[in-house]
């Protein structure tokens, strides 16, 4: 008998997430806000709701499960920050998470640090209660101001000096959704990793390790936005081990010992330093797509074992290919209504060669600039045997942004 799996959201990462499960032998009941989400089409059930807000996701997912008389056998988070709505249904509906007092330690940004605090190294920070209460004796320059509970670098601004800490407090303060109070962190220079992988019987699997691409960003401080990044990171050999050390001792900290774990890292005069802790699968298309290409982990499949079972054979957290991924994200220059005209969008050949554009914008761009994370409506994902040659497959991809007649 096939398995049915919830899955919160269904944008066009979720699509292809979806349709691994799919082929994996998986029902799929998506859950998403939008009604006209663009997996919407692929999954066997589909239920309108907020996938950040729990009761909503449990009362509206009850109703249809009650109304198709079905049961289910998970539920999983795919390219969006909701543990809390994961770990809430999976209690109510006795399905395996990794807790609800790690998804709420894990939710905000203040709970994580403390109870990381002790057990692995992280930046130096203090929480402002409210923008009024911020002064210059914190002395942490450069820092990094965010809110506690956003997502997808939304508020998130570089702070170099006193002369713009509380312009870039405020327009931090905006983004805050409950818990009104701002982070200012150290900012740490060195390479920064985002790392991805399980807790299994308390002990971390990392197979994915990417390097975060900055470099070519920094026109667009003091606003932080990544640019996507590349796989096999040029440091998983001298750093891997003390990488798996750093997410076990982590994820102990937090209280998950079984369940999905991801990480931003930044290695910093030799020590890694914990900058986050997700307990959940990554976004922006390093699980779905540039993993599975790269190094032959599917991390979908392995959230969706421990979903449904309750543990995740480390067996599956194997490397199985030794090729190579880059992500990057296209943006227009300016602001204004456009189409995105993809010259070159999809390319298999034999020698492994490949390279998937993903429209985001579902057909008209709104843009204002280039703020957070979300704002990003054109992926690009390359694949080959190293990591300069999937750059030079992903350069080659030209996208021509035609202006839309206001």
């Amino acid at each position: 008998m096939h398995k049915t799996l919830v899955v919160l959201g269904a944008s066009h990462e979720h699509r292809i997430a979806i349709t691994d499960l799919k082929n994996a032998g998986y029902r799929v009941i998506a859950v998403d806000g939008n009604p006209d989400s663009p997996a919407k089409d692929i999954v066997d059930g589909f239920v309108r709701a907020s996938i950040y807000s729990p009761e909503e996701v449990l009362n509206n997912l009850t109703s249809y499960l009650i109304q198709a008389d079905e049961c289910v056998d998970g539920i999983m988070a795919v390219a969006c920050d909701a543990p809390m709505t994961v770990a809430y249904v999976a209690s109510r509906l006795e399905l395996p998470s990794i807790g609800l007092e790690a998804a709420k330690l894990v939710s905000n940004k203040a709970d994580m640090l403390e109870a990381l605090n002790n057990h692995v190294p992280i930046p130096r920070y203090v929480i402002a209660e409210s923008v009024a209460s911020i002064t210059d004796t914190l002395q942490l320059y450069p820092m990094v101001i965010k809110p506690l509970d956003n997502r997808g670098a939304r508020g998130v601004f570089m702070i170099n000096n006193s002369a713009t800490l509380h312009k870039l407090a405020n327009e931090s303060a905006r983004y805050c959704v409950s818990d009104h109070r701002l982070m200012l962190q150290e900012y740490l220079d060195g390479p920064q990793l985002s790392v991805e992988g399980m807790m299994i019987d308390g002990v971390a699997h990392i197979p994915i390790i990417f390097d975060r691409n900055y470099a070519d960003t920094k026109h667009l401080l003091p606003n932080i936005i990544e640019n996507g990044g590349e796989m096999p990171s040029k440091y998983s050999h001298q750093y891997g081990y003390a990488i798996v050390d750093t997410m076990t001792w982590a994820g102990r900290a937090l209280g998950i010992y079984d369940g999905p774990i991801k990480g931003d890292l930044v290695i910093h005069d030799g020590t890694i330093y914990v900058i986050e802790i997700a307990g959940r699968m990554s976004g922006g298309f390093m699980g779905t797509l540039a993993a599975p290409w790269s190094i032959g982990v599917n991390i979908t499949l392995a959230n969706a074992e421990f979903a449904t079972e309750g543990k995740c054979n480390p067996d599956h957290l194997w490397h199985t290919r030794n090729g190579a991924a880059v992500i990057r994200f296209a943006w227009p220059e300016q602001a204004g209504k456009y189409r995105a005209q993809i010259v070159r969008s999809v390319l298999d050949s034999s020698d492994g060669d490949r390279v998937k554009v993903i429209d985001m914008s579902n057909g008209v761009i709104n843009f204002t600039g280039a703020n957070s994370h979300h704002d990003r409506p054109i992926a690009i994902v390359a694949a080959s045997n190293t990591v300069e040659c999937a750059m030079d497959i992903a350069s080659n991809v030209d996208i021509i942004w035609n202006e839309v007649a206001q």
